[in-house]
């Protein structure tokens, strides 16, 4: 069940108010600052909601939501998910992490994808500590961030996955690294940044703004807000649109160490390279 995060104050019940309902990724790195912003500025309230990706899609796609908040892209091939639009709003990363007092510090291509199929199974085979390596996951196959770090590794969203324990959200799945010294996992650097982890460098690249905005840190992707272009309040969701495109906002992402969209254009050039980067290295793993 969603749970509500953030309410409408008395002082705005006149205007206009928005319903966003998207997943834990995209709350942390925009969204959450965003409504927050929309609303000092007078233009509005936003009550938001936390779920997963694709329930923000399906709720967006029935007009229950005025916006929805999606850490991958739509599955085109999905009726409902078909049926709405995406628009990327910044670019954040996929980052490994563990429990603070792990001793590693950078992890490679080979070394996340073989912890994934299980070849990897202990710290030791990374240099660090003779123990087991708990891999934490999302139950969901669809969540977002296990889904494009599927699609990056494996070039296989559907993959099946080794892990040592599944968790429903990634609020739970942070917590769960935090507790245990022997686990690993990945999610977005916007939240990871905001806890008590060991984000891990990638390809002995740490992530943070510029490295992501240079698309230095290979392991970027683009958050989207999912609208209904034909819903009830497009005119009300366009404004808020623009508004996060703004400079006030701008200011607001970069501080969550997050690139918004139109300052990291160039990484959609950079993808091709990227990608075939990855695809040359699951090439020569098969």
């Amino acid at each position: 069940m969603a749970l509500v995060l953030l309410l409408a104050s008395a002082s705005v019940q006149a205007q206009t108010q928005l319903n966003w309902l998207g997943d834990y990724a995209t709350a942390n790195s925009y969204m959450a600052d965003l409504a927050a912003l929309w609303e000092s500025s007078g233009e509005g309230s936003v009550v938001l909601r936390i779920g997963t990706a694709t329930e923000a899609m399906a709720q967006v796609a029935g007009d229950n939501v005025d916006m929805g908040g999606s850490s991958r892209a739509a599955r085109t091939l999905d009726r409902t998910e078909r049926r709405v639009a995406m628009y990327p709003v910044v670019w954040d990363a996929l980052v490994a992490v563990t429990h603070r007092d792990n001793q590693i510090r950078n992890i490679n291509l080979d070394q996340l994808k073989g912890i994934y199929t299980g070849s990897i199974s202990n710290w030791s085979q990374l240099g660090g500590d003779d123990q087991p390596i708990n891999m934490m996951i999302h139950a969901d196959d669809l969540e977002g961030i296990d889904y494009n770090i599927r699609q990056l590794l494996f070039a296989d969203p559907q993959r099946t996955l080794v892990n040592s324990r599944q968790l429903p959200n990634t609020q739970l799945l942070i917590e769960a690294v935090s507790a245990d010294p022997n686990s690993i996992a990945v999610t977005t650097y916007s939240s990871a940044r905001r806890q008590p982890l060991n984000i891990l460098m990638f390809e002995n690249v740490a992530a943070n703004y510029t490295a992501i905005a240079e698309g230095d840190y290979l392991l970027y992707i683009p958050l989207y807000v999912a609208i209904r272009e034909n819903s009830s309040k497009r005119r009300e969701v366009r404004d808020f649109l623009r508004f996060a495109a703004g400079p006030q906002a701008k200011r607001v992402l970069r501080r969550n160490g997050v690139v918004p969209y139109t300052e990291g254009l160039t990484l959609v050039s950079k993808q091709l390279e990227r990608d075939d980067f990855l695809q040359r290295n699951i090439a020569a793993s098969q």
